[in-house]
């Protein structure tokens, strides 16, 4: 039997059908009309998150996905500063207690480097001493941990102007 001969079970009535249109889903990009639909549509703001605790990385991710940011994330300094060089984002969240090379030393190397320079940074901390000292020059704010869903999102729009 063919797929393609009236006997196919893809053409019989009782065969599902399906509207290609249901396919789409909310995530989906919307076809571009001579440009018309890009010029309106909102630009995704991107920032990258460095965070070693891999629960809390996914629970920061999702609240700010959920809000419309496009998140890249990293799980060490390293990592996070060749992704910040690699896609500049409009801002860079980053614990200060990460191993080897930690936040306080991220931030030090975006500033030595003039096309990341200007990326505003905030810092994620679980200790109350972090929030002064050095933290002030290099950072656009401190939020310590655990952080609220509302104080997440304000530091980020702030620094991001979205």
């Amino acid at each position: 039997m063919s797929l393609h001969s009236a006997d196919s079970p893809l053409l019989r009535s009782e065969s599902p059908t399906v509207d290609p249109l249901s396919l789409q889903t909310a995530t989906d990009p919307l076809p571009d009309t001579d440009g018309v639909l890009q010029r309106h549509a909102p630009r995704r703001v991107r920032l990258v998150l460095i965070e070693d605790d891999a629960d809390l990385s996914f629970v920061f991710q999702a609240i700010l996905e959920q809000e419309g940011f496009e998140v890249m994330t990293a799980a060490s300094g390293e990592t996070g500063v060749a992704a910040t060089i690699r896609t500049l984002p409009a801002a860079v969240l980053t614990d200060l207690g990460l191993p080897r090379m930690d936040g306080i030393a991220v931030a030090r190397h975006l500033d030595g480097v003039q096309e990341t320079r200007h990326i505003p940074r905030i810092a994620l901390t679980g200790r109350v001493q972090d929030r002064i000292g050095e933290t002030a020059e290099l950072f656009r704010s401190v939020l310590l941990k655990p952080v609220s869903r509302e104080e997440l999102l304000t530091a980020v729009r702030s620094a991001t102007d979205a």
